[in-house]
């Protein structure tokens, strides 16, 4: 129900903005947006839960990046059809009218045939259930107490954190920069820097398929732990746009064309990070995937406000090459450090406050050289009044 409540209201957002903006002018556009960009937020933790809830541990990675996938085709197709609508006689209302009306009909679509997990669920047969709630032994999460102590005491848990935060971090600095660079230092005309800045989104989405297929066909044949292939997907996942990044800011006017290759090869190997490190949530715990996802976006919310802020303290001059090369330079050093810190301390194993009874357990604290000498103590003032 949290995904059809999120996207249910986010969809009516859209389609009331231009009649919003029409009466209320920008103050009531800013309010809408802050309004969609807070049910929007829980859409990314509720996907995970969902999959947690519906994916049995074989498959979670295939399912897992099958379904992320549809973010990057859902941008491919957005730059495309909205183009053509905000050309046509709807004019840019025209957009929102669609893009809602698209949102409700998934919503229906949710209605008829969604359910929370595969115990309720009516289009699935009892075999397939069963296969299901055989690999998803514990009661529903949202009876389980939230382990908050456990959780940000947690190695891998911290290690997930810092990983995605520096993702993040390089990610925006592609997205929101990268034009700019594309624009004053390479000089490139603003038709071919907004058909170049979507090249990395078909990239992603046609490599997304690739890192399945790849990922699919290791652990079918055991040639990689689940482990070993996380890592090792997501080191190539970070290192090569750190590396392209590095590259790219080496190279003159005269051969942008590589800038655009480097510039694309990087963002979509980027697409190897949803196996990588976005599913490793519901690897460590399956009922509190969707609460650990939730801690993951709120981190990354607040890297992608900082790293345009630096960005903008270290490029004064938007035509300064060497300018540029420092701040690509920072984000290479972030993405490798992500990287090795996810193979260090990084987990697939399913942490121990992921059970149901967790808080329940007594918790056995070893005792301290004070406690001990405290208990000794008192066992001689005991002796000697008997005495």
């Amino acid at each position: 129900m949290v995904l059809f409540v999120s996207i249910l209201v986010y969809c009516i957002l859209v389609l009331v903005t231009p009649v919003t903006v029409t009466w209320g002018s920008w103050q009531a556009f800013v309010v809408i947006r802050v309004l969609m960009g807070a049910f929007n937020g829980v859409l990314v933790p509720g996907i995970q839960q969902h999959l947690a809830n519906w994916s049995p541990k074989e498959e979670r990675t295939r399912l897992g990046a099958f379904t992320y996938t549809a973010f990057d085709c859902g941008a491919i197709c957005a730059m495309f059809v909205t183009g053509l609508i905000a050309t046509s006689p709807w004019g840019w209302p025209g957009i929102s009218y669609v893009g809602g009306s698209l949102g409700l009909s998934w919503c229906i679509l949710w209605l008829a045939f969604g359910a929370n997990n595969p115990g309720v669920s009516k289009c699935i047969g009892e075999k397939e259930s069963a296969y299901i709630l055989r690999s998803q032994p514990a009661k529903d999460s949202a009876k389980i107490p939230i382990p908050w102590k456990a959780i940000f005491c947690s190695t891998p848990f911290i290690a997930l954190v810092v990983t995605r935060c520096c993702g993040m971090w390089g990610s925006t600095i592609l997205q929101t920069e990268i034009p700019s660079y594309l624009g004053y230092v390479l000089e490139m005309n603003i038709k071919q820097n907004a058909l170049y800045s979507a090249l990395p989104f078909l990239g992603m989405s046609i490599l997304s398929y690739v890192y399945l297929l790849l990922a699919d066909l290791i652990l079918g044949r055991q040639c990689l732990t689940l482990s070993q292939l996380r890592k090792t997907i997501n080191t190539v996942a970070y290192c090569t746009p750190a590396l392209s990044l590095l590259g790219m800011s080496f190279i003159g006017v005269e051969h942008r064309t590589w800038a655009i290759i480097l510039m694309t090869l990087g963002q979509s190997a980027k697409s190897g990070a949803t196996i990588g490190s976005a599913l490793n949530s519901i690897d460590l715990s399956p009922n509190h995937a969707g609460i650990i996802t939730g801690i993951l976006s709120t981190s990354n919310a607040l890297v992608s406000l900082c790293a345009p802020l630096l960005a903008g303290v270290i490029i004064t001059d938007v035509s300064n090459r060497s300018q540029w090369q420092i701040v690509f330079g920072i984000t290479a050093l972030i993405y490798i450090s992500g990287s090795l810190i996810y193979i260090k301390w990084g987990s697939t194993e399913t942490q121990p406050w992921n059970d149901v009874d967790y808080l329940k357990r007594g918790v056995y604290i070893e005792p301290s050289r004070q406690m001990l000498a405290e208990v000794s103590q008192y066992g001689n003032t005991q002796d000697s009044f008997t005495k």
